[in-house]
């Protein structure tokens, strides 16, 4: 299995990962590049991949505080506060979130098949 919000997964697919502990605000994009390993469409997934490079990377910054704000941005969970202590995100740092997930977006919302296979734990 792979980690670290699914920023080496073409790398760890390619090197016999069944699996990568992925970002969760962006499954989808997670998904399709699977998909395109899996298909042997190696370069593609690598060119998926750059597209979410920068919203990971503030992920890794700001953890949940950068999770949580696009989470709420897609609809999917309301409010954005938290229990326990995070980074928290100035505006500089939420209007840079917004811009990143606006260029985004598009790879959040496509339909994508599921793997081939799911190995379980």
């Amino acid at each position: 299995m792979g980690a670290v919000g699914g920023r080496f997964s073409v790398d760890e697919y390619q090197r016999g990962a069944c699996g990568s502990m992925a970002s969760c605000e962006m499954v989808e994009a997670h998904a399709a590049i699977l998909a395109d390993v899996q298909s042997g469409a190696g370069q593609f997934a690598h060119a998926r991949l750059v597209q979410p490079l920068p919203l990971l990377i503030m992920g890794s910054m700001f953890r949940q505080s950068a999770v949580k704000r696009i989470l709420v941005k897609r609809g999917l969970l309301q409010p954005d506060h938290f229990r326990d202590a995070n980074p928290p995100l100035d505006s500089q740092d939420a209007a840079e979130i917004d811009w990143i997930y606006a260029s985004l977006e598009h790879l959040m919302t496509a339909k994508v098949s599921p793997p081939k296979e799911v190995h379980a734990l």
